[in-house]
């Protein structure tokens, strides 16, 4: 059996959104390899995400469920960190970052299969200035891997 490996998309890569407007993400996620179990699929937000709004994220018309984790650190000086709460690893970001993560509601997830979209809008509160670029990361995987 081939190890899974999913490719994850973004468009548009970094928002640049006036305040008070609105966008629209999607998250692609798709299969080259192999078979994965418990697909999920995350948004790393940088920094000053205070100011961004995010609404119901939703694969194929179903609303998905956001868990929202936020970077933190010890003391006053250091990088922000996090420990995924999926994979177990620390992840380190100089600011304190917003992690967004979905679980996609399919139990397994094949090479042969059409990649998953998810949509996820966005608005930058009008109170906000106007930030300009904010860099966005997306990931995922399997939260079983190859173990049904």
């Amino acid at each position: 059996m081939a190890t899974p490996s999913p490719i994850v998309a973004l468009g548009p890569s970094s928002l640049d959104l006036l305040y008070g407007t609105s966008g629209n993400l999607q998250l692609t996620f798709d299969e080259s390899s192999g078979t994965g179990f418990q697909p999920w699929l995350e948004l790393q937000v940088a920094a000053p995400s205070s100011h961004l709004s995010f609404g119901a994220a939703s694969w194929a018309g179903f609303p998905l469920t956001t868990k929202t984790h936020t970077f933190t650190r010890a003391g006053t000086s250091g990088d922000y960190t996090l420990v995924h709460p999926i994979t177990g690893k620390l992840l380190t970001s100089p600011t304190p970052d917003t992690l967004l993560i979905w679980q996609l509601p399919v139990g397994s997830y094949v090479a042969s299969g059409p990649a998953l979209v998810v949509s996820v809008p966005v608005t930058v509160k009008a109170t906000s200035p106007l930030l300009g670029p904010v860099p966005l990361r997306a990931g995922g995987g399997y939260a079983l891997g190859t173990d049904p």
